[in-house]
């Protein structure tokens, strides 16, 4: 890849959230219950909803990962099994500075911390920091390995 930097150019697109038939009943029984809260008039949010939510409502979010993850690395790419997936996928470079952020989650930062860190550590303006991150994050949520652990943004 040409980018030294790809994960800033994550799609603003309600995310797909990947499921294996044994979560499909867990799920609907999740979506039944927004639907109520709905009714009820009390606000819901869903995970797929992060991908399209503006790019300051996600700085005070604080990604974790799912316990039960898998990584292991080659000399050139870090790689990952979600919990409950039956194979490893590749995730990014080793020396890449996703690998390098990636480290920090599970630490209680936001995602505007983390993108704090990363212009310290790499040449990148404040948004492409921000967008950089929110992409990581994003990409890992697709993936089943993160989840937003704090900081959800209300739902308008």
């Amino acid at each position: 890849m040409d980018d030294q930097f790809p994960f800033k150019h994550f799609p603003y697109r309600k995310l797909e959230i990947k499921i294996s038939r044994r979560k499909l009943f867990n799920s609907l029984l999740q979506q039944v219950t927004g639907i109520a809260s709905t009714i009820n008039e009390k606000p819901t949010y869903q995970i797929e909803d992060l991908g399209i939510c503006a790019l300051e409502d996600l700085m005070a979010i604080t990604p974790t990962l799912y316990p039960g993850c898998e990584f292991k690395s080659d000399k050139d790419q870090v790689y990952g099994k979600a919990p409950k997936h039956a194979e490893f996928i590749s995730l990014f470079p080793m020396q890449s500075a996703a690998h390098v952020i990636f480290q920090f989650f599970n630490k209680d930062l936001t995602i505007g911390e983390l993108s704090k860190s990363l212009r310290i550590r790499f040449p990148m303006g404040e948004e492409e920091s921000q967008l950089f991150v929110r992409g990581l994050f994003l990409f890992l949520v697709e993936e089943g390995f993160a989840y937003p652990s704090a900081g959800v943004p209300d739902h308008a």
